[in-house]
């Protein structure tokens, strides 16, 4: 049975499965013919999916377990620096301040609404 579409990507412990019991049945490197549909009704997950993972092999050792998104550009302590250095006079909007600290004027929204920055 196939995944339903809303379903996550395959757990790295099902890929490396998949991959070894494949690696069992290669020669040369190569798999005859069968062995992918026979791990996809095995694994549950379509046969595209098993070759995808197959043609990939070794990339599958270096994936990371979790998603990790982008490292933020600026400390919170920074960012403080930054705000309190620019002059009184453009520290009245936030337009202002992102123009005196040449910070991205959504970073400092996104920020002061974490009031991670006061």
């Amino acid at each position: 049975m196939p995944r339903s579409p809303n379903a996550k990507d395959l757990p790295l412990s099902v890929r490396l499965e998949n991959v070894l019991f494949l690696s069992d049945m290669a020669t040369c490197r190569k798999l005859p013919p069968g062995p992918v549909s026979e791990a996809a009704a095995i694994f549950s997950c379509h046969r595209n999916t098993v070759y995808k993972l197959w043609s990939g092999r070794t990339t599958i050792a270096v994936q990371r377990l979790s998603h990790r998104s982008r490292p933020r550009a600026l400390t919170d302590g920074e960012l403080k620096v930054k705000i309190e250095a620019a002059p009184e006079e453009s520290r009245t909007t936030l337009r202002c301040i992102a123009a005196s600290t040449r910070v991205a004027r959504t970073q400092l929204f996104r920020r002061l609404k974490e009031r991670s920055v006061v």
